[in-house]
């Protein structure tokens, strides 16, 4: 099958000749579900993921060379992006008829191996979330006044609870003290010159040929500003103008959407991934989309008090706003072969 063209940072997209035939190896199998996985979203886009294709299993490994050390020291928000490209494989193996069983955190002489799966055959299902996967995008720009519909945000609560994850979803003037920690968090951040530094690193031009980071277009910047902005947030803390931009987008959202877990270590972390991607899905399989606001999560200090704002009792984990808003164009992805790892040797 063709691959297309892997200079195109935006061809991984294309999955229109993607398909599975019986007389397709395990290998083949886990190629194509892989294909599906390395479109999951991850922190500033640096999709953190290797792969191991091995005879009984695919291994999921993190990258720690991509990680961000500053606004994720912990690498909290890494495993999440992995247990995000995890769950995208699970919702494609299920579409093509397979179980994908997901064995977590099984070796404790690899530590960077977070997840080991196993397919096997079975009833095909989740049929509109994989057809939302190529769909799905990050929607930075303002959303539509119309609330999510009754039943959208049931599912979401059952979606989440398949991984043990707890969701609160937030509306009308519940939002505002957690838009006010948004925009605090903003300040906390911004005035880190070490954390505008980190952000710009994964910032992109416009037609940039690179194929992982944010390009300008995510923010709504022209291709003039896609170049000049970086080198403006590198220089300035603008953390009261950007505190009043996110207040505003949480605020003006149908819903706030906080993901949490009960405790907080990579277990959970991996399970959230999984758990957001149903999350996303779901909301685009029904017109919808959504963006991070995880600035309070981020910032350790603010982390409590969003809980108590949202009237959660688990840990936040992924701060989200939800709604109806514009389509829009995808981020870069770096082709699978990037991200593969043949054999264990390979990966020491």
């Amino acid at each position: 099958m063709s691959s297309g063209n892997r200079r195109d940072p935006l061809a991984p997209w294309d999955l229109s000749d993607l398909e599975i035939s019986p007389e397709d190896s395990v290998a083949d199998v886990a190629r194509t579900l892989l294909r599906f996985a390395v479109l999951a979203p991850s922190g500033h886009n640096t999709q953190p993921w290797r792969f191991a294709i091995l005879e009984d299993r695919i291994d999921v490994i993190a990258d720690r060379n991509r990680r961000l050390a500053v606004v994720d020291p912990d690498d909290r928000a890494l495993v999440i992006s992995v247990g995000a490209a995890v769950g995208t494989l699970e919702v494609a193996a299920h579409h093509f008829g397979y179980e994908a069983d997901v064995d977590v955190l099984s070796d404790p002489a690899e530590p960077d191996i977070l997840a080991s799966i196993s397919l096997r055959r079975a009833a095909s299902s989740d049929h509109d979330l994989f057809a939302a996967i190529p769909l799905r995008r990050s929607t930075r720009k303002p959303f539509e006044s119309r609330d999510l519909e009754p039943e959208l945000i049931a599912q979401l609560k059952t979606d989440v609870e398949l991984f043990d994850v707890l969701i609160s979803v937030i509306h009308g003037e519940a939002r505002f003290p957690i838009a006010e920690l948004i925009a605090e968090g903003d300040a906390i951040q911004m005035a880190n010159a070490d954390f505008r530094k980190e952000l710009v690193s994964w910032m992109r031009p416009n037609k940039s040929d690179a194929n992982d980071g944010i390009r300008g277009y995510a923010f709504g910047f022209s291709d003039l500003m896609s170049h000049a902005t970086p080198l403006v947030i590198r220089t300035f803390d603008m953390g009261k103008m950007q505190g009043a931009r996110d207040r505003e987008l949480a605020t003006g959202s149908p819903a706030l959407l906080l993901l949490a877990t009960r405790t907080d270590d990579e277990e959970r972390w991996l399970a959230t991934g999984r758990a957001l991607v149903r999350v996303l899905l779901r909301l685009t399989a029904n017109g919808a989309t959504a963006s991070f606001l995880n600035q309070p999560i981020e910032v350790a200090a603010l982390r409590s008090r969003l809980a108590a704002a949202a009237g959660t009792s688990g840990i936040p984990q992924l701060l989200l706003r939800a709604g109806y808003g514009p389509l829009i164009k995808a981020e870069p992805r770096r082709p699978l072969e990037q991200a593969l790892v043949e054999t264990k040797e390979d990966q020491r």
